[in-house]
This record gives structure tokens, C-alpha cells and sequence, in this order.
């Protein structure tokens, strides 16, 4: 809502105007547990600086028009809006109706700061705008920033909406109960008082078939470990009407007793690791760096300071205000094992599949012995007459250099000697040019555009009917990979 338009840029296109123009990874805004994050990142500093100061001033000085909240929020006959029809959609999906039901059932109840279809209905305008002059503060806000910003430029932007703030902001009506229309179904829950690192060492356990066997014996069963509105790692449980809470808890503990140090170990970092992943996948790389690099730091307010990551996880009872739950995970990177052949040829695709199998296996073995839990997936890609099979690992940047020498002495042609191929052993893995395989491209066109309707701006990449073979060996890995960022890259985080 406060990115349709602001004091200085008045019209309400200029957010998706800016996305299309600017040179930038990421620009966009998100609503967490307990702040929403205004982000973006990017290479270049000019449109870094211009993206910047479109948000501050939207932040601080947005428009709120009565056409953009029935736009973008909800219209008067309550059937319509961007964000009821987002909540709609959500609702019926299954995961998002049991997270909210968990939400609304726990103690205390864990808040839906996203809002539901019935309860968005209760909104107005002039509730919105009481509510941003109360908390759209300056004093409330906390600038993060990394990377090689030009810091007089960046103030200059920042200090050009601020000195237009008003002062004083208008007070909240008495607080009502916005969701009283929202009720949880009946259910019988428990959560048992774990820390976070015990709790996301013990759910992988207990989701094991014997586990979930004994569990239905005793009429309980085990939740998800943590969603959008809890994204603290606890352990619930839902309960049948005789089901006795004490059995429970003897069970988990004895399961806990009976696992081994370096499974709890292992799991509980796996699930850090996991998490930080998803960061990175949501916000971008750099934006994971970012929040990472600050949590670690005593200025992080409770909300946003990371996890402590206990190694000997020594401390089993839950401990409070773990706010959004920052893990202690580091900047991931990514390293490949890439194949390309031709994608026709049957024969040598089992052979080469069979063996990325193995590939994975002996990581795995090779992770579990170093006591480094990794992410890692095969993968199936096809362009034109081409195939790419691969295995794809994400692991810590200061552990990458002992996988990728694992990797370059342990894993070689020996194993897959039948086929015939050009191997390379570089800085993101291995990769093996089958013979017979180089790409011809017919209609080599992608196209994207960044809205559906007559104005849309597309950008459009054309490729030549052949590429040499080793230039596709750096288009398939740009095909796997994530937008993953390097450190010198700019980003920027505004939370409010």
C-alpha cells in the first residue's frame, strides 16, 4: 500500500516503473512476525541510490489514497482488492489453513500478521493511516546496509524525506479485537518446551515411520516444525481426546536420550542451514548476507539478532523471545557436478544417471564423516537437442574448498569410463562434455515481461544456431544456479 505512490512521486505506477528500469537484483518489500522489510539489492550504485529514495520517501511519506486501499487492499462491498484475493487464494491451500489453525491455537497465540479474508473486510482507510502515523516512525525505523555504498549520497537520499517527516503522529482509536471474526478450529494442542536447536534435531527423528507409528498409538501427531507466523523451530502436537500429555512427554524424551551426538548435532544444524537457504531464495543472496552479517553483531535488536548455535547443544528447555528466529547460518555457495549430453542418446543419460547417483551417495558419506551437514539435489534440464543432468550441492563458503577437493581427487572418469567426454575440473565442480553433444538452437529465444496487459515491458534474449561447447557449459550452470550474489554487491534493508 505505501509503495503506490508517496509526496514526491505521485504516480501510483512508479513502483512497478522503477522494477522494470532499475539495474537491481531486488526491490520489494516483506511483512515478517515482527517488522516489515522495505529491501533491495543490486551492482549499480546510481540506481541502488534511486530505488533507496523512492522507499524512504514511500516509507514515510506514502499517499494512502481512498482508489489505491480499495485497489490494493480491499473495495467497499468487501469482494475485491489485491490483498483479500491473496488471502483467498492462500486459504485454500492446505499447509497455509493448518499453520493458521496452529497459530490461533497456541499460548500465547502466535499473531496473523498477514491478516485473513474475514478479518481485512473489518479495515478502513482511516485505520490504516492512523495506524502509519503511529508506527511509520522514523525513531521506529533501522537502516541496514553492505557493501561499497557511496555513504554521503546515501545519507543525502535518506536525509530528503526525513526533514519532511511531520512530528507528532495521530493517536490509535482504543485497540479492538480485529480478530474476533477469526477462529481456530477445535483442537487439542501441546507444545512441548524444547529449544530451537533440540526441537529441529528431534523432528526429523520423530517423523520416522516407527516414531509416527508408536505416535499414533498414543493419539498424538506431530506438526510442522515452524511456518511463516511461527518461525521458531518448536515441536507441536496435536492430541486426541484421551490422549495423556505425560506419555507424550516420557516418549519424546526417551527418543531424545537414545540419539546419538552427532545425529542432533547434524540435524540441528541441517535445519539452520535449511533455513538460510529459504532466506536466500526468498530475499536474495546479498539480503541473506546482509541479515546474517547484522544479526551476529550486538546491535541486532532481540528480533533480529541470530540464534546462539550451541554445538554440544547443552541446553534443551525452550528459552523466550527468539523473535523472527535468525539461525546461525553463513553465506551459502554453490557447487555442481554438470553432464551434457545429447538428449537423445538413451543409453549414456542411464549410465550418467546411475553414476550422479553414486556422486551423491559418497557426498553424503563424505559430509556425514566431516560432521558438515549439506543441501544438495540432482537435476534434470533440457535446451534444444541438449540435456544437462547434475547434482547440485549448497554448502558454507569456508566449507566449499574441502567438498570441491573431495570432489576434484575422489570423483573422476574412472567411474563412468565408458563414456566418452571431455572432463573439467573447475572452481564450481566438475563438468563432463559428452562427445556428440554440442547444442544447435533452432529458435533460441527467451522472453519476460514483468506485468500482463498491453503495457508490458519484456526483455528478450536470442542465442546463435550453435554455441561452443564450452560456452554452454557456463549457460547450464547459469540455468542451476540461483541468483546468488557476491559480497561486494550493494544491499540495503529498511525495517519498520
Amino acid at each position: 500500500m505505501v509503495l503506490r505512490g508517496s509526496s514526491r512521486y505521485t504516480d501510483p505506477e512508479t513502483f512497478l516503473n522503477l522494477r522494470a528500469e532499475l539495474a537491481l537484483l531486488e526491490f520489494n518489500a516483506t511483512t515478517q512476525k515482527e517488522s516489515t522489510r522495505f529491501h533491495l539489492s543490486g551492482y549499480d550504485p546510481t540506481s541502488a541510490l534511486r530505488g533507496l529514495g523512492f522507499m524512504t520517501d514511500c516509507v514515510f511519506q506514502p499517499l494512502l489514497q481512498d482508489e489505491d486501499f480499495a485497489q490494493e487492499v480491499v473495495d467497499e462491498k468487501g469482494e475485491n482488492g489485491a490483498l483479500y484475493r491473496e488471502l483467498t487464494a492462500y486459504m485454500k491451500l492446505a499447509a497455509f489453513r493448518d499453520a493458521t489453525a496452529l497459530a490461533m491455537q497456541s499460548t500465547p497465540r502466535a499473531p496473523l500478521y498477514g491478516g485473513m479474508p474475514e478479518t481485512v473486510k473489518q479495515l478502513d482507510i482511516t485505520a490504516l493511516r492512523r495506524y502509519h502515523h503511529r508506527y511509520y516512525r522514523p525513531q521506529h525505523a533501522l537502516l541496514l546496509t553492505a557493501g561499497t555504498w557511496p555513504m554521503v549520497a546515501l545519507w543525502h537520499q535518506v536525509s530528503k524525506t526525513l526533514k519532511d517527516v511531520g512530528g507528532v503522529g495521530l493517536t490509535t482509536p482504543p485497540a479492538g479485537s480485529l480478530f474476533a471474526a477469526s477462529k481456530a478450529p477445535a483442537m487439542r494442542l501441546v507444545t512441548l518446551p524444547y529449544a530451537p536447536q533440540w526441537a529441529a534435531a528431534l523432528h526429523p527423528t520423530l517423523s520416522a515411520p516407527r516414531c509416527q507409528q508408536q505416535l499414533r498409538q498414543l493419539g498424538a501427531t506431530l506438526l510442522p516444525l515452524s511456518s511463516d507466523f511461527q518461525p521458531t523451530p518448536q515441536l507441536h502436537f496435536s492430541l486426541a481426546d484421551d490422549a495423556d500429555t505425560e506419555t507424550l512427554t516420557r516418549f519424546v524424551e526417551d527418543s531424545a536420550r537414545r540419539m546419538p551426538s552427532r545425529r542432533v548435532s547434524w540435524q540441528s544444524r541441517y535445519q539452520a542451514l535449511k533455513t538460510g537457504q529459504d532466506m536466500a531464495r526468498r530475499w536474495g543472496d546479498g539480503l541473506q548476507r546482509l541479515y546474517h552479517g547484522f544479526a551476529q553483531t550486538p546491535f541486532a535488536p532481540p528480533f533480529l539478532a541470530a540464534d546462539k548455535d550451541d554445538p554440544l547443544l547443552t541446553t534443551k528447555e525452550r528459552e523466550g523471545g527468539q523473535g523472527e528466529w535468525c539461525p546461525s547460518c553463513p553465506p551459502l555457495t554453490r557447487l555442481a557436478i554438470l553432464v551434457r549430453l545429447s538428449a537423445r542418446d538413451a543409453t549414456t543419460r542411464e549410465a550418467i544417471e546411475r553414476w550422479l547417483v553414486l556422486c551423491q551417495q559418497r557426498t553424503l558419506r563424505w559430509a556425514w564423516m566431516q560432521g558438515k551437514p549439506l543441501i544438495g539435489g540432482l537435476g534434470d534440464w533440457q535446451s534444444a537437442n541438449v540435456r544437462l543432468l547434475g547434482y547440485t550441492v549448497d554448502v558454507p563458503e569456508d566449507e566449499a574448498a574441502a567438498l570441491r577437493h573431495f570432489w576434484h581427487h575422489q570423483l573422476g572418469a574412472d567411474e563412468v569410463s565408458a563414456v566418452d567426454g571431455e572432463w573439467e575440473h573447475a572452481a564450481h565442480g566438475i563438468s563432463l562434455s559428452v562427445r556428440g553433444s554440442i547444442p544447435v538452437f533452432r529458435a533460441g529465444t527467451i522472453m519476460v515481461s514483468h506485468k500482463d496487459d498491453a503495457d508490458a515491458m519484456h526483455v528478450t534474449l536470442s542465442f546463435p544456431h550453435t554455441i561452443d561447447a564450452g560456452d554452454i557449459a557456463v549457460f547450464g550452470q547459469a540455468v542451476m544456479a540461483t541468483s546468488m550474489m557476491k559480497n561486494a554487491a550493494l544491499a540495503v534493508a529498511v525495517t519498520a
